[in-house]
């Protein structure tokens, strides 16, 4: 019963993690299309993109190798420039609690998040 019961939490919290992966990406790629850098901090527009990401999923903790940017538009990596269009991608691993689990999964999961969205206009 036991071992049930944490492998319900086991999939509750993979679950609750890629969905906030996903949403993390999601405000990631709106930062991005705004062509804005976090100046104040001394950050990139790239930097600045990553710690959009890290805010928006806490107590997650997303490595920047983990984080990568695609230019669609010029097939090619980067976050590109006004009018490209631009995929923002996570990919992460997750390591299951319950043995049982990571039986059945070899320890873990590794699943990617991406959005793609067109960068604004020239001012």
């Amino acid at each position: 019963m036991v071992v049930l019961l944490f492998t319900i939490f086991d999939f509750a919290h993979f679950f609750w993690q890629l969905l906030a992966v996903q949403n993390g990406v999601t405000q990631g790629t709106r930062y991005a299309v705004t062509n804005q850098a976090m100046t104040g901090l001394g950050l990139t527009h790239d930097e600045s993109i990553r710690k959009a990401i890290k805010d928006a999923t806490p107590g997650i903790a997303i490595d920047d190798g983990d984080i990568t940017f695609f230019n669609v538009t010029d097939n090619a990596a980067g976050s590109g420039s006004f009018n490209d269009t631009i995929r923002v991608t996570v990919q992460h691993d997750f390591d299951f609690l319950t043995p049982v689990m990571q039986e059945v999964f070899g320890g873990g999961i590794t699943y990617r998040a991406a959005t793609t969205m067109k960068n604004e206009p020239a001012p």
